[in-house]
């Protein structure tokens, strides 16, 4: 059984490509006669030899660029993780996905976040949670709840859960050099075993 306040991944439908006839992207140049060849140039002798030396233009530093060390994701149904933001990409950077309802009537989701490569939500670094509540009574599915991560240049990841048809919103902003201290993940932990004693 399902989490109580579960999310599940929107996909959007799939739009297949028209079908038709296909064109070359380019054309082959008609084909021209046989020129002539050149005359050779005479060789030049070592003292005719130009001495000047023609300098290479200056080229720009390389720019160093920051990247996420982990990727970071959320937690869906089935106790999975769901990518939001990929392991090496560039910092700052914003991203946003869709998700739903695990269940009828749901009134509140959890978006618990976490670092790491794993298919498992357990198996990473837990970082935190946003409880969005009070959402409207829908059946499963109908709901759409926009996730946006905000990663800054400082280490600091901003999160927002949003309900896309009221417009009732959570944030909360993670320091990703320090995350979670003991006693919240703790805190945390103790959250979820009394819900799993509430059903």
């Amino acid at each position: 059984r399902e989490p109580d306040d579960a999310l599940r991944f929107f996909e959007p439908d799939a739009r297949s490509a028209p079908e038709g006839p296909t064109k070359d992207a380019v054309q082959a140049p008609p084909s021209r006669p046989p020129q002539a060849a050149a005359p050779e140039a005479p060789p030049v002798l070592p003292a005719e030899r130009p001495q000047s030396v023609i300098p290479m233009p200056e080229q720009p530093p390389p720019i160093l660029m920051d990247v996420t060390p982990h990727s970071l994701a959320i937690a869906t149904a089935g106790g999975y993780s769901r990518r939001i933001i990929a392991k090496n990409a560039p910092v700052p950077t914003e991203q946003s996905r869709s998700f739903t309802t695990a269940r009828d009537d749901q009134r509140e989701v959890a978006v618990r976040i976490c670092q790491g490569e794993q298919a498992a939500f357990d198996a990473n670094e837990v970082l935190g949670e946003v409880v969005l509540d009070q959402l409207p009574p829908r059946p499963r599915g109908e709901l759409s709840i926009a996730v946006t991560f905000i990663l800054d240049a400082d280490g600091t990841l901003a999160v927002e859960a949003k309900d896309a048809q009221s417009g009732r919103s959570q944030q909360t902003r993670i320091n990703l050099r320090g995350g979670l201290d003991d006693d919240e993940v703790a805190a945390m932990r103790l959250r979820l075993e009394s819900e799993e004693l509430g059903r």
